[in-house]
């Protein structure tokens, strides 16, 4: 049992050095902006979770820096870029076409963050966010969940733009069987209730 244990772990080491070796990212194409490090995939389920006290945090302390600045507007448009969260599985599935911008979106949280923590005005909130998604990132092993994005930097100077023509595809390999079970069901339960009411229907009014 031991042994297999060993092996387990060799293999697994093994994929994950090279699934880092296959996808090697450049640097972004306009670094005129401010950096954004990489960001875990498991990291970053994390953080979405506090993505909006992150974000309210800036907004009331940290306008007077230009770096928060850029990152607020960063993450705003990554955010819409990534349609606001709504297609299933962005955060979480590597294999969805947004699932690149969400890391995009939540590296910039994430750097935005730490740059709060510098802040005099904001350091005490911020500090205690971080401990509180330190915490929660520890309890996660979220550090060890990686995916083929976890290796790749961002710049506020270059958005990610998704890919939205693999969208569709995406959704009905995920989703489209069990939608037309669903649309099955619901056009059987609607022809037995039609079933069930002609008769009524055909009976007329009672005599008086």
């Amino acid at each position: 049992m031991q042994m297999m244990r060993q092996v387990s772990l060799v293999l697994l080491a093994a994929c994950l050095a090279t699934e880092s070796q296959a996808h090697v990212f450049g640097a972004p194409a306009d670094a005129s902006g401010v950096p954004v490090p990489a960001i875990s995939h498991g990291e970053m389920a994390v953080l979405s979770r506090y993505r909006s006290d992150v974000m309210k945090l800036a907004e009331e302390t940290g306008q007077g820096d230009a770096d928060i600045r850029a990152l607020v507007m960063f993450t705003g448009l990554q955010s819409a870029n990534c349609a606001w969260g709504l297609v299933p599985g962005s955060v979480t599935d590597e294999a969805n076409p947004l699932n690149e911008c969400a890391h995009a979106e939540l590296a910039g949280v994430k750097t935005m963050l730490f740059k709060l923590r510098d802040l005099p005005v904001a350091q005490p909130m911020a500090g205690e966010l971080v401990a509180r998604i330190d915490r929660d990132m520890t309890l996660a092993g979220a550090a060890l969940i990686q995916c083929e994005f976890s290796a790749e930097g961002f710049n506020t100077a270059s958005p990610v733009v998704p890919d939205w023509s693999a969208v569709g595809a995406y959704l009905w390999q995920r989703f489209g069987k069990f939608a037309m079970i669903l649309l099955m069901a619901l056009a059987a339960a609607l022809t037995a209730i039609a079933v069930l009411r002609a008769p009524a229907r055909r009976a007329g009014p009672p005599a008086g």
